[in-house]
């Protein structure tokens, strides 16, 4: 913690300021270890992977709403407010993440052990190929 006039700022492994700060010497780091070219490569493979983890959240969520209780309150989340998919090949290919539904149930049960949820609404195309269409408004809409 560090007080200055009065406003104390906390500083710490998992405040903001410190991961700006290793994230930093990460870039310069990467930059002079693998050059311009490499830190073009990181910053554009880092772009790739936060826009597929968006689309994949999107997806797993599209169209599915929470009853409201009040003005600023709704239902807890259950697992029929996510999609799921039981494909045996699309679970093996991206580690039971279209298992979505049990995660609602369940937070803390790890992602290798996420059995089929049967009142969780299934995908009516491949997670894949969502995942493909997604991003072009005309085509991602199911």
């Amino acid at each position: 913690m560090l007080e200055l006039n009065g406003l104390t700022i906390s500083i710490g492994i998992s405040s903001g300021i410190m991961g700006s700060f290793f994230q930093s010497i990460l870039l310069v780091w990467i930059a002079v270890v693998l050059g311009i070219t490499g830190l073009i490569f990181f910053i554009l493979q880092a772009f790739l992977a936060v826009s597929l983890l968006e689309i994949v959240n999107y997806i797993e969520h599209y169209g599915l709403m929470r009853k409201p209780l009040d003005k600023n309150h709704y239902e807890a989340v259950k697992p029929w407010h996510s999609w799921n998919s039981s494909n045996w090949l699309t679970n093996r290919f991206l580690f039971n993440l279209p298992r979505h539904s049990d995660h609602h149930y369940k937070p803390g049960r790890q992602y290798q052990s996420l059995p089929h949820f049967e009142r969780a609404r299934n995908c009516p195309q491949a997670m894949p190929e969502w995942y493909c269409w997604q991003p072009y408004p005309p085509y991602g809409d199911g």
